[in-house]
């Protein structure tokens, strides 16, 4: 602890002796809960304004009302190793006693428009475009300072088609997104608090397609291609401000596909058995803000997982029993990294996924 606070053992130890009596029980107690509540009217509108196409017009008004409250208690005589005055520090509290209460209110109009083309009975196509809200709050490390709402603009051109009869579906579109004031988890003078990036866009494409290729065979491929940054964006990483400006987001990887085979089969007693395979690979990508592929502890490389499974249904449908197989090739790989102990260790704190998996459920319906 003294070496996370930047102190030599001598000045901790001199620090607790000066606050602290032997044999005594100290007890510090940090209320830190709020009171929100939301309100919204919404909307929408559609015109069928030619033959096949309709236009759908939307609008929504939403109040958010944020109360937040910090209380600390104790302990007595206060520990000043939590006062202003310590470098290091990892929370300033107010006075024993002292309440922080922050009140506030945002509100935002948000539109939608989706202009829609029924080419067929087996084709449509469409262009839409909305605007998004997310209200501020408040960092609990700086009761005195929110972070602002964030808005997004939205706009996607798309495609809904029934192909081979009805035994292919096919689902695609291309988008973009535009924030403003996204609001971004940042770790800062071992710390955690929530930013505003100036500006960020998102963009790209994705898909998904259901393949009946006989009867009882069904294949599921899904895809999809993002490129998402910061435009604007300059947070405190290390105790220094750093120009994010262009970077990759976070837990945002370029590619990622599917694929789902499935099989079906009646069974003579009129129970059924489901056949299931599956694969899902995601391009790599990094787990917090300030770090690329180059940092080897927060960037997660590409990585496919197989798994596999077999159910059986009774005549009834009231029981299902499964068996299945999760990452069945064991690779490994994180689900995060990153953490307060990169700063005060300099190593990330890692969840690893889970590797092969065999398993078991029962499902009862009554």
């Amino acid at each position: 602890f003294a070496e996370a606070l930047g102190l030599s053992e001598d000045v901790m130890r001199g620090i607790l002796d000066t606050n602290y009596v032997d044999d005594q029980d100290y007890l510090e107690e940090l209320n830190n809960s709020g009171e929100y509540k939301s309100y919204a009217v919404y909307g929408d509108l559609d015109w069928e304004f030619a033959d096949d196409w309709t236009l759908t017009l939307g609008l929504r008004y939403t109040k958010d009302k944020k109360d937040h409250y910090l209380l600390a208690e104790g302990p007595v005589p206060p520990l000043k190793i939590l006062g202003s005055d310590v470098p290091g520090i990892v929370y300033i509290r107010p006075e024993s006693g002292e309440a922080s209460i922050n009140k506030q209110d945002w509100t935002a109009w948000t539109p939608r428009a989706v202009l829609s083309w029924d080419v067929s009975d087996d084709a449509m196509y469409y262009m839409s475009v909305s605007k998004g809200f997310k209200s501020g709050g408040y960092n609990s490390f700086e009761a005195d300072q929110p972070f602002n709402p964030e808005y997004v603009w939205s706009y996607e051109l798309g495609t809904k088609l029934s192909l081979l009869d009805n035994r292919l579906q096919i689902n695609a579109a291309a988008f973009f997104y535009d924030y403003q004031d996204l609001q971004v988890n940042n770790i800062e003078d071992k710390k955690v608090f929530i930013r505003n990036a100036g500006e960020a866009e998102g963009k790209g494409v994705e898909f998904d397609a259901t393949w009946l290729m006989a009867e009882d065979w069904r294949l599921i491929l899904s895809g999809s291609y993002l490129k998402a940054e910061y435009k604007e964006f300059s947070p405190g990483i290390g105790g220094e401000p750093v120009d994010l400006s262009g970077e990759t987001m976070p837990l945002a990887p370029d590619l990622q596909m599917s694929a789902i085979l499935n099989y079906s089969q009646s069974l003579d007693n009129g129970s059924d058995m489901e056949y299931r395979l599956a694969y899902a690979w995601t391009d790599g990508y990094y787990f917090d803000v300030g770090f690329t592929e180059s940092d080897p502890d927060e960037y997660q490389e590409a990585y496919g997982l197989l798994e596999a499974s077999i159910a059986w249904t009774s005549p009834d449908e009231t029981l299902e029993l499964t068996l299945f197989g999760k990452n069945l090739a064991d690779k490994e790989y994180l689900t995060y990294a990153g953490g307060l102990a990169k700063q005060d260790l300099g190593v990330a704190i890692t969840t690893v996924g889970l590797g092969r998996t065999w398993g078991a459920t029962a499902e009862y319906k009554f």
